[in-house]
């Protein structure tokens, strides 16, 4: 009878047993799914705010590091000045300033000035597009190509004596000195003058190239 008692007690107790690991295993299995739930409810979220926007902390110096992603896309480089509109609507825009833009009618009227009787062709340029063609109101559209800007990034003057690429759209099939427009120690763009002998107007080029760095840097 004890045999049996203690057989029927170790029967139930296993049966105990078995119903807590089940509850167990359900618990768990439940914990799991919940977390599995709330890693993709936060997932997403992350994914939406992608969407939106990229996130950067502000440091103690109130500064915050453009994504490279932005940068590449905006073509922001070491030294570009960035300008800033605080909006209404606690909004922040940010765009890059470029100074040679802001005085395309002085730079058109020195370039038609400094033309008169000469057979040549004056390109003035910031760090990204052309700003001025011979003085005209028209300039031509695009990006400056890669290797323009990387000879403008060298801040050396350059003559190039083959056909040069200035954008996708426009070629320069003559002889051309490119020299740097610098002021304050900022790359502000740079000068281009195509001619059949570039180097007899290569003076030109350099006096407003100095122009406009002096305009800049008084």
């Amino acid at each position: 009878m004890d045999k049996s008692k203690n057989l029927n007690c170790y029967r139930f107790y296993l049966e105990k047993l078995k119903i807590s690991l089940e509850n167990y295993n359900l618990e768990m299995y439940t914990f799991n799914k919940s977390i599995y739930t709330n890693n993709k409810i936060i997932k997403e979220k992350i994914m939406a705010d992608d969407k939106k926007g990229m996130l950067r902390h502000v440091d103690v110096l109130g500064r915050v590091v453009i994504p490279r992603e932005v940068r590449k896309a905006m073509r922001i480089n070491y030294g570009d000045l960035m300008e800033f509109y605080a909006c209404s609507n606690q909004q922040v825009i940010m765009r890059k300033f470029h100074l040679l833009r802001e005085i395309t009618d002085l730079i058109n009227s020195l370039i038609r000035v400094v033309r008169l009787g000469r057979d040549c062709d004056i390109f003035v340029l910031d760090t990204e597009k052309v700003v001025c063609k011979n003085g005209e109101k028209d300039v031509p559209s695009g990006n400056l190509n890669k290797n323009i800007t990387d000879i403008l990034n060298n801040r050396n003057e350059k003559i190039i004596l083959e056909t040069l690429n200035l954008t996708d759209d426009l070629i320069l099939n003559k002889q051309s000195i490119i020299i740097p427009i610098i002021a304050g120690g900022d790359l502000l763009g740079g000068v281009i003058v195509n001619a059949d002998n570039v180097e007899n107007f290569k003076a030109i080029g350099k006096e407003i190239a100095n122009f406009l760095s002096e305009y800049f840097s008084a």
